[in-house]
């Protein structure tokens, strides 16, 4: 769209999309100028952002407190994602500028991945692999030892959406699923199968599987520490598909190393990406890794662009974005 003025100014700070178009398609109607870039650095995003109506962004740490004190007329910040970690809440509230993000995407996707990452650590898919093509021994029981599923008990941390979706695919393999969240209340009935509400220590001492699917906020970081690890009993293998910054990356090790847990299977740590070549954690053959890639697929990709699009579109016009993050803060 060419023309000299606009209603709105749209400034995508970051992202990973290829293109920009459904962004386009939705704000442009409303006559916003929607302008792209790839900016990682906060000083630099002063000028690009300072006389915006809106700004989105993906992965960069940009909209800290002194990128939002500059922030003339701004009235939303939103973030392509479900946390909105990266972006200062707090400057935004007291600026008056509503923070959005996008929990209601990558359902499915996520919890997928977190049962993907359970059965290959369960089965020792990733080792049996490396066997065959190091052609080393052809033998099962090389990969002693591998705990039956249906006889195991998952314990999941964080009962949101995507926790429940989990709880109901793990209720079709086994009857031993509990969790742990705060701001759930009671247990939780799904396919015949009662997930059990637990204590957070009581779910770290009796798991086999402990999946996290929690955010990060400041009172969970580092829920899994060395505390956490030293009260597991069942040598648990950690599957994590929520944030890093749960884990502490030492404990972790120290976890691996004297045994204490079976193995992990990653989609986040803490610092990521990207990882240090030189890190620890690679050395572990138990250990699988992928890259903050759970949330992805082809249908979820077009649907984060959209979704987020929209709360701008209906800031920019006189409503109230669907989630709304400091909603309670600003009243």
């Amino acid at each position: 769209m060419n023309k000299d003025e606009f209603m709105y100014k749209v400034v995508v700070l970051d992202h990973t999309f290829g293109n920009i178009n459904i962004t386009k398609s939705i704000l442009e109607p409303i006559d916003a100028e929607v302008l792209e870039y790839q900016c990682m650095n906060p000083s630099e995003a002063v000028p690009l952002v300072e006389d915006a109506d809106a700004v989105l962004v993906t992965n960069a740490k940009t909209m800290n407190r002194d990128t939002i004190s500059k922030l003339k007329k701004c009235k939303i910040i939103a973030k392509h994602g479900i946390g909105p970690d990266i972006i200062d809440v707090d400057a935004a509230t007291e600026h008056g500028i509503i923070v959005a993000n996008v929990p209601d995407y990558c359902l499915n996707e996520v919890s997928h991945q977190a049962m993907a990452l359970t059965f290959a650590c369960a089965r020792k898919l990733f080792q049996s692999d490396r066997q065959v093509r190091q052609e080393l021994i052809h033998d099962a029981p090389a990969l002693r030892p591998i705990k039956p599923l249906q006889k195991s008990v998952f314990g999941i941390i964080g009962f949101g959406r995507i926790g429940r979706i989990t709880a109901k695919s793990l209720s079709s393999i086994s009857e031993s699923i509990i969790f742990y969240d705060p701001y759930f209340e009671g247990d939780f009935e799904v396919n015949g199968v009662t997930v059990i509400k637990r204590a957070l220590d009581e779910l770290y001492k009796n798991s086999d599987f402990i999946i996290i699917h929690a955010p990060y906020t400041k009172e969970n970081y580092h829920l899994l520490n060395s505390e956490a690890f030293s009260i597991m009993e069942q040598q648990p293998y950690i599957i994590n598909v929520g944030r890093g910054e749960l884990i502490d990356n030492e404990s972790l090790i120290k976890a691996l190393e004297s045994g204490i847990i079976s193995g992990a299977g990653l989609d986040v740590i803490e610092g990521m990406p990207p990882i240090d070549k030189d890190d620890p954690l690679l050395k572990f053959s138990n250990v699988i890794f992928t890259p903050h890639s759970a949330w992805y697929s082809e249908g979820s990709f077009n649907e984060l662009q959209s979704k987020a699009a929209m709360e701008v579109k209906r800031v920019l016009t006189g409503g109230k974005p669907l989630s709304w993050v400091n909603e309670a803060e600003m009243k």
